[in-house]
């Protein structure tokens, strides 16, 4: 869930430096940039795929990705969508977007 110090809307940092891989429901990611290989799960997978596309805030991220889950676990996906948007911001893979 969006936090009061969260960016209004995150972007990918440069999108053409990351080779996308899909793997089942996951996705393998190289960026570029710093010689690293990522493996993400579904939800990471989701939540970098729709980046990919286009800015987006949290919580547009949240209502994208909690219609893959059970309704009994859409909170659950709400807490892991920021920890995931924390470890992309960490890796600097995303940016707020009026950065």
């Amino acid at each position: 869930m969006p936090t009061p110090d969260s960016p209004d809307v995150w972007r990918l940092a440069d999108p053409s430096a990351f080779a996308l891989f899909g793997l089942d429901d996951d996705l393998i990611v190289y960026d570029r940039r710093s010689g690293q290989t990522h493996l993400f799960n579904a939800l990471a997978a989701e939540a970098f795929r729709a980046l990919h596309v286009r800015p987006l805030t949290e919580a547009q991220l949240c209502a994208l990705l909690t219609d893959m889950v059970e309704p009994e676990r859409a909170a659950e996906a709400a807490s892991a969508l920021s920890a995931v948007l924390a470890r992309f911001a960490a890796l600097g893979m995303i940016d707020p977007a009026d950065a």
